[in-house]
């Protein structure tokens, strides 16, 4: 005969159903009156508690006991784990009920030491990489989404073909790697990579001048170059930056503020000496060769090869391409 536990103590108590304990937190449900119960045959103790009185079971009670554990795991509603039986993907701690009502299997038992595990071989293991319906895979995941449709383990993933690009995601129909990528689309990358990349080769020759700035400097090339032909030619622009320099001096800031026109003519110049085209126009030339290459790349191993030529002409980090956006 097997051994029965049946205590209730406290707002807590515990309950054997089928080779199983369950901790409960819901009263017994028994035809008799009590405060507090102990039933535990293996421990000698079979008492109920009422008020202060501690009153031994009767026969009666003890049989209502008994049948209340009989029952206790297929009526009542207690905390179990609960899985997706086809995927084995851990759900959660909920209410039977609320497994069976979502369809879900589950089981009495500890819960996974990560909550993105699945059940395999009767135990639970870490989700080592999952993929979305789209393809595009995670690995070691804390969190899952509605999109989540593959869930493997480390063993199942050390198993699985590996991408060899970041860009690759998995084709379900294929079972193979493809990558996701339009030509035009890697091109069209490359080509923001390597204008980004001769940033800082153009501010070395040009200074750290904001492009906002530089959108300017034509007006102000061409009135540099009509005053130098002609003193009297207008230059509403220079004079405008004059006047606001000279009012800054009177509103009490540095002397230095205060330049004659032909010192801002000629340091405006000097953007327009040949030798200062030349050097900015060989890194423009420099950085377009790589463009132009990039434009007239045939395939996706050509332009990935070009700009890792590029991030190892330059010494900086390669292009990431991160999965996403597809």
């Amino acid at each position: 005969m097997r051994d029965y536990t049946l205590t209730w103590s406290n707002g807590r108590g515990s309950v054997s159903s089928g080779d199983i304990l369950f901790d409960t937190d819901e009263r017994p449900d028994l035809p008799f009156e009590f405060d507090a119960l102990y039933y535990e045959p293996p421990t000698g103790l079979s008492f109920k508690v009422r008020g202060d009185e501690r009153v031994s079971l009767t026969e009666e009670e003890i049989a209502a006991c008994r049948a209340f554990c009989d029952g206790f795991k297929d009526n009542a509603d207690y905390a179990v784990q609960a899985y997706e039986a086809e995927t084995g993907l851990y759900r959660g701690t909920m209410l039977k009920s609320e497994a069976e009502a979502q369809g879900l299997a589950w089981f009495v038992g500890d819960a996974p030491d990560h909550p993105v595990s699945k059940l395999a071989g009767g135990r639970w293991e870490r989700v080592a990489a999952l993929f979305m319906e789209d393809g595009q895979y995670r690995l070691m995941p804390d969190s899952i989404c509605p999109k989540c449709v593959v869930f493997l383990t480390q063993a199942e993933w050390d198993a699985w073909p590996k991408p060899t690009k970041s860009t690759e995601v998995w084709d379900f129909a294929t079972e193979t790697w493809k990558d996701y990528r339009t030509l035009e689309r890697a091109q069209a990358t490359a080509d923001d990579y390597i204008r980004n990349a001769y940033s800082a080769r153009r501010a070395a020759v040009m200074g750290a001048v904001p492009y906002a700035e530089m959108a300017t400097w034509p007006m102000q090339l061409a009135e540099a170059r009509a005053y130098k032909a002609d003193p009297t030619a207008a230059t509403p622009f220079l004079d405008a930056m004059l006047s606001a320099q000279t009012s800054a001096l009177e509103a009490g800031d540095d002397a230095t503020l205060v330049q004659a026109k032909d010192a801002l003519a000629a340091d405006i110049l000097a953007h327009d000496a040949p030798d200062y085209l030349a050097e900015v126009g060989a890194v423009h030339g420099e950085m377009r060769a790589w463009i132009l290459r990039v434009w007239n790349a045939a395939s996706l191993d050509e332009v990935d090869a070009l700009t890792a030529a590029v991030a190892e002409a330059l010494n900086i980090s390669p292009l990431i391409r991160p999965l996403s956006g597809i």
